[in-house]
């Protein structure tokens, strides 16, 4: 009799699927972004009236901020959802993210100004402040984060440099994105000091701080 080998697969079996335990800690990371832009949306509406009366907003004025400020806050933070600003990763924003940011705070402030219209707001609320507040929220939302993300990957001066001295043969782009690698890594296991170039095309130039 002639044997055939076979493989033979048993059947697969759904695996439980353990409760979604909502612990205290789970529900404060899940409303940090949200609670986050929040503030950062007051602020910024805020310091534009601030820069528009110079640090002296009138009574007038400021009864116009507060009863327009939940027209924004209500406008503003579904516009970030449905673009996905709540996802984005501060440590790692990059170009991509600063561009749905700034799509999601044009597209919000349109509408803020057509729900101030429609409430009769919208002459109570100088242009310069609804100019501001755009660029504001474009600022504290997405610059600082970017700011964060350029210190963290880039050279700190006057900074002592841990880890082990290494020279890296190559200057191209395999090269960039081994120092960005080896600055993100919480342990800094490579300190370089150098970078090799073998065609000479790119040396005295510096790669992200270090000389070529």
């Amino acid at each position: 009799a002639r044997l055939q080998a076979g493989v033979v697969r048993a059947p697969l079996r759904a695996s439980p699927v353990a409760p979604l335990k909502w612990t205290l800690s789970r529900l404060a990371s899940y409303w940090w972004d949200p609670a986050l832009h929040l503030l950062l949306v007051v602020v910024g509406y805020r310091l534009a009236y601030e820069l528009r009366f110079d640090f002296a907003t009138p009574p007038e004025a400021a009864q116009v901020f507060w009863m327009s400020l939940p027209l924004l806050v209500l406008i503003r933070l579904p516009a970030y959802a449905k673009a996905g600003v709540f996802r984005a990763y501060w440590l790692h924003f990059g170009l991509q993210d600063l561009l749905t940011l700034a799509m999601a705070v044009t597209i919000s402030s349109l509408c803020f100004v057509v729900a101030l219209t429609m409430a009769g707001l919208f002459p109570g609320v100088p242009r310069s402040v609804l100019l501001v507040d755009w660029a504001s929220a474009i600022f504290f939302a997405g610059g600082i984060p970017f700011i964060v993300r350029s210190l963290r990957e880039g050279p700190v001066p006057f900074a002592t440099r841990s880890g082990r001295r290494t020279i890296v043969v190559g200057a191209g782009g395999r090269a960039e994105l081994l120092l960005r690698e080896a600055r993100r890594a919480e342990e800094h296991a490579l300190n370089v000091v150098a970078l090799v170039d073998l065609d000479g095309s790119r040396r005295e130039r510096t790669i992200r701080g270090v000389r070529v």
